[in-house]
């Protein structure tokens, strides 16, 4: 059974799309991808596609083909019965049905460190306070931070993986710099919450984060609206 809460589920048939793919191949980046093919689901890495038939998956795969983007490369495809149909490098189907018929997803692979990457990659966070954020409105940041990680944690937090990491301190508007922990996915990929631990309090003050830039890329990945289920 897969327990990997970020994965795209396998509905009808669904054709995935590398959003590494996307940023570096489709005109107009993930805005032009996002307006012209609507995904139906989607994570810090992926893009899910929906489709009816094999004609309207053979339809959709010339039109992304034109677009530059390869199926078998950038693109996989799977069946919600069956599972995968076309399969793609650096992705990994999972199945949550002993008999392999029905509830299968797929998500990135996990990733193991080559000896020659940096060693660290930074990711900036946008961020509110908690007291705006508990209005919905995040339409302005309040300021924002960077935290550096490893490449695997980095490959775990664009796949849309949960995890806690120790960051160092934040300075809030005319205040001390306190000690943080990273939260990322609470909500969705590309937000999270930055914890601040003040000496002798039980409870932190959250930071609610709006948006993420990741290494070297230029892309913003904006969080979903804080109300989505």
């Amino acid at each position: 059974m897969t327990t990997d809460p970020w994965a795209l589920p396998a509905q009808y048939f669904t054709i995935i799309v590398k959003r590494h793919d996307v940023i570096n191949s489709f005109p107009g980046g993930v805005t032009g991808f996002e307006a012209k093919y609507r995904p139906a689901h989607r994570n810090g890495a992926l893009f899910g596609l929906l489709s009816m038939s094999g004609a309207e998956v053979e339809d959709c795969l010339a039109q992304l083909d034109e677009d530059g983007l390869r199926a078998g490369e950038a693109i996989a495809v799977a069946d919600m019965v069956q599972g995968p149909i076309i399969e793609c490098p650096g992705l990994i189907f999972s199945c949550s049905n002993e008999h392999r018929i029905g509830g299968w997803s797929v998500n990135v692979e996990p990733k193991v460190s080559d000896p020659g990457e940096l060693r660290e990659h930074k990711i900036i966070a946008w961020y509110v306070d908690e007291l705006v954020a508990d209005h919905g409105d995040l339409s302005s940041p309040c300021g924002h931070a960077t935290i550096t990680v490893d490449a695997e944690t980095l490959a775990r937090i664009r796949s849309g993986e949960e995890l806690e990491v120790q960051g160092p301190r934040v300075a809030r508007v005319g205040d001390d710099a306190l000690p943080s922990i990273w939260t990322f996915n609470m909500r969705g990929p590309g937000s999270g919450l930055i914890n601040l631990w003040r000496v002798g309090d039980d409870v932190p003050e959250r930071l609610e984060v709006t948006a993420m830039q990741f290494g070297d890329d230029p892309t913003q990945y904006p969080a979903p609206p804080i109300f989505e289920c």
